[in-house]
């Protein structure tokens, strides 16, 4: 979600597949590179693969207070 609530869903079986949803299932293919985004705190969007792809994109990530999902935009379109 950003300033013009724009929403995209990708579907994932596990909360492992974030990484690959960032990357491979089309969200930096179809929408491009985000210049920065705001998560919550859960490991899947922290580590591991998402961690690498945030890197090598060098999108810049904040998270939000644990137990503020008021804080994620998003939270509220899901």
């Amino acid at each position: 979600m950003n300033n013009i609530d724009f929403v995209k869903l990708i579907p994932m079986r596990r909360k492992a597949e974030a990484g690959d949803a960032l990357v491979e299932f089309e969200f930096i293919h179809d929408i491009g590179i985000p210049s920065e985004m705001h998560n919550d705190d859960a490991k899947e969007q922290t580590l591991g693969k998402w961690l690498e792809v945030m890197r090598k994109c060098q999108i810049k990530q904040t998270l939000s207070e644990p137990y503020s999902p008021w804080q994620v935009r998003a939270e509220g379109a899901i």
